[in-house]
């Protein structure tokens, strides 16, 4: 694995960590009030729009097709593959929110890698 680090920041808001590995990110924002939330780059996006919830939707989707069936299908075989790694991704991220709610220190090496193991495992089974 090759992992860049992470870094903490403290502020007003709260504290923020951010676990880099490589050119993927997340980030772990611990509020004052302790509400948890995440940002990260990992999960896969529309070929069309950019967006990570667009699954077929958008007009760009429907206007590269045009009406070509065969593209059609194969596009809907990847927006699903992709609804299925961004569900598994969301769980995972989950987790993670999970442990920085409950004190657990995941700026930590071994937390920071078996974080990205497991998105690299995410993506070799889906």
């Amino acid at each position: 694995m090759n992992l860049s680090g992470s870094k903490i920041n403290i502020d007003l808001d709260g504290v923020v960590y951010c676990l880099i590995d490589g050119d993927t990110f997340i980030e772990v924002i611990i509020g004052l009030d302790g509400c948890v939330s995440s940002e990260s780059n990992i999960k896969e996006v529309c070929d069309c729009c950019g967006f990570t919830d667009c699954y077929f939707d958008c007009v760009d989707s429907k206007e590269s097709l045009n009406g070509d069936q065969d593209a059609a299908q194969d596009y809907r075989e990847d927006v699903n593959d992709r609804c299925r790694f961004n569900n598994a991704v969301d769980g995972a991220e989950a987790f993670l929110m999970a442990l920085a709610g409950n004190n657990v220190d995941i700026h930590e090496e071994p937390i920071i890698d078996a974080f990205f193991a497991s998105i690299e495992g995410i993506a070799n089974n889906v």
